[in-house]
């Protein structure tokens, strides 16, 4: 692994975008990986003026990206300052009018063989992913203010918010799932009701007769005539039915007397019934139904 050691006060280390001072002066300062490129090309050629070009080549095309002239501009500014917060004062990058950038100090570079122990330390202190181009203007407001960048504290924050959307999540669940277990208990009963209606008649009602599409029932409790007496009374009166209509033989109570009645009912949409009264049945002239 190679280092760079600027005037004797900073180590560069390029492989995690990291300098470190070498002193008790200045804070442990981590570029965005483009700043940090136009460094280790700048160390790498100490005393040489470095065009426009040649930075946009090595920090940017390299990795398929394409950048204005604005976006070098504002790399170069986060670079001198976070060097001025790792420790280094002096200006060691000059400006060459119509040429370049000149790296102006001293540089030793180092190349340390990595050991296990290192790699270790190495992966357990650096916290800090690459900063892409859209943290540069936070980076350079953390900069202004001498702080370094946290990236424990980041990733500690992308573990809250990860953590409130999954309990939000679960909240959502808790809400959802009573409302299904009612709508399933308003249906169940729903369906309960039907079935009960339907056993009802079932239970007191018969069917006597199909005629014309038309499906015959009289009341069990209710019969004044035998079903051959029933279908000739409807026969005589030429009844038709639609799809969905049926006949249904009842007592209808008036204010001087009770008689029989035949009726045709729709069945609705919503499973209700609706029935008109079509003629009442003269019973008195019938044979009453077999005991």
């Amino acid at each position: 692994m190679t280092k760079f050691v600027i005037n004797d006060l900073v180590t560069y280390i390029p492989e995690q975008h990291r300098l470190l001072p070498n002193g008790k002066k200045g804070n442990e300062t981590i570029l965005n990986i483009p700043a940090s490129r136009c460094l280790q090309l700048l160390l790498s050629n100490p005393g040489k003026v470095i065009s426009q070009q040649d930075f946009f080549a090595f920090a940017w095309q390299s990795q398929g990206r394409y950048v204005t002239n604005n976006t070098f501009y504002q790399n170069v500014s986060l670079l001198r300052r976070g060097l001025v917060s790792a420790g280094i004062k002096e200006e060691v990058i000059k400006t060459v009018p119509k040429k370049g950038l000149l790296f102006c100090g001293t540089v030793q570079v180092l190349d340390v063989e990595t050991t296990t122990s290192e790699t270790v330390e190495t992966a357990t202190t650096e916290t800090a992913a690459p900063i892409n181009f859209e943290q540069e203007n936070d980076i350079e407001k953390r900069v202004d203010k001498n702080e370094v960048p946290n990236p424990t504290r980041h990733n500690k924050g992308l573990l809250k918010k990860s953590r409130a959307l999954l309990f939000r999540i679960n909240g959502r669940f808790i809400i959802i799932n009573p409302m299904l277990l009612l709508l399933i208990a308003f249906l169940l009963i729903y369906l309960a009701s039907n079935y009960r209606r339907e056993q009802v008649f079932v239970s007191s009602h018969i069917r006597i007769a199909n005629m014309d599409q038309c499906t015959v029932y009289v009341n069990k409790n209710e019969m004044n005539l035998t079903n051959e007496g029933y279908i000739q009374f409807l026969k005589t009166k030429n009844i038709v039915c639609r799809p969905n209509q049926f006949i249904y033989i009842t007592d209808e109570a008036t204010a001087s007397k009770s008689s029989e009645v035949a009726q045709r009912c729709d069945k609705l949409d919503n499973d209700k019934v609706k029935c008109e009264t079509l003629y009442p049945i003269d019973t008195a002239r019938q044979i009453p139904p077999a005991k």
